[in-house]
């Protein structure tokens, strides 16, 4: 668990197993997520759990979007055989 995560413009979160990442997190336009594994990211306990601009790589992993609204999705998310769910919806 931590305070928040801003991942900045041009930058990638790049996970490399089955990954959790508690906490707030948002990121610029330009920033990427591309988890190697499944992956549940952001804060159930806040409405800007998941507030991420970026582009999002599902790709065949599971990824859980955790935010006390809507996970909001940024410019480009892309699911190839894998499954992307949030709780309480998308935006």
């Amino acid at each position: 668990t931590f305070a928040s995560l801003a991942i900045p413009a041009s930058a990638t979160l790049a996970t490399v197993a089955a990954t959790t990442i508690a906490g707030p997190v948002s990121g610029q336009p330009s920033s990427a997520i591309t988890p190697a594994g499944d992956l549940t990211i952001g804060d159930t306990s806040s409405f800007a759990g998941f507030n991420f601009d970026g582009s999002l790589t599902v790709g065949a992993n599971t990824v859980t979007l955790q935010s006390m609204g809507f996970a909001n999705l940024g410019v480009l998310t892309t699911v190839a055989g894998g499954t992307l769910s949030a709780a309480n919806g998308v935006s």
